[in-house]
């Protein structure tokens, strides 16, 4: 919705395994029509409406993609888009995720937030310092599977992901288990 009221430039995508393990969902600069701020304002439905709707059809046809999970190398991604859109824009990445990530850490035996924290530590990452940056990791903890991880592995996968964010060097960067959209 912030980025259809002010517009911007929208970019979806789904990720597995790796950096390059992505498929783009939706891809477009977003400005609403109208000679009134209040005919702009009443496009935004119709138009978050067709987004879901192509949102959703991507995501249904995605191929099946294996290998697990590589949240932090999705910043990768995050600091080459906001290169390419430039200066005029800012960048606003929400990754929806349970923050498990399986490419190089096994979070099932993780229970204490030290070893999680030095393992974020030791990871390379990206840069987004002179970026107009914020991230947001959203999801942590929050599996589809029955078995749900424990409480102490929730914490610990959320310290990995709060010194990550101390690392990114971005405008801003939290973490959190559930998504609060802006204004409730």
């Amino acid at each position: 919705g912030r980025t259809a009221a002010c517009g911007g430039h929208l970019q979806i995508r789904a990720f597995a395994g790796s950096g390059a393990g992505t498929a783009v969902l939706y891809d477009d600069e977003l400005h609403l029509k109208g000679s009134t701020e209040t005919a702009r304002l009443r496009r935004i439905p119709a138009l978050i409406d067709s987004i879901t709707k192509q949102v959703s059809e991507g995501y249904t046809n995605l191929p099946t993609m294996t290998g697990g999970t590589d949240v932090v190398g999705q910043l990768r991604g995050d600091q080459e888009y906001a290169a390419q859109l430039g200066s005029g824009y800012s960048l606003w990445s929400i990754t929806a995720t349970d923050g498990l990530q399986t490419a190089g850490v096994q979070w099932r035996k993780l229970t204490e937030s030290g070893t999680a924290e030095a393992q974020a530590k030791g990871l390379a990452l990206a840069d987004l310092s002179g970026t107009n940056a914020e991230v947001l990791f959203v999801g942590i903890g929050n599996t589809t599977d029955s078995d749900a991880p424990p409480t102490a592995v929730v914490e610990a996968v959320k310290s990995f992901y709060r010194v990550i964010c101390d690392r990114l060097a971005a405008k801003r960067c939290d973490v959190a288990t559930d998504y609060t959209p802006i204004g409730g």
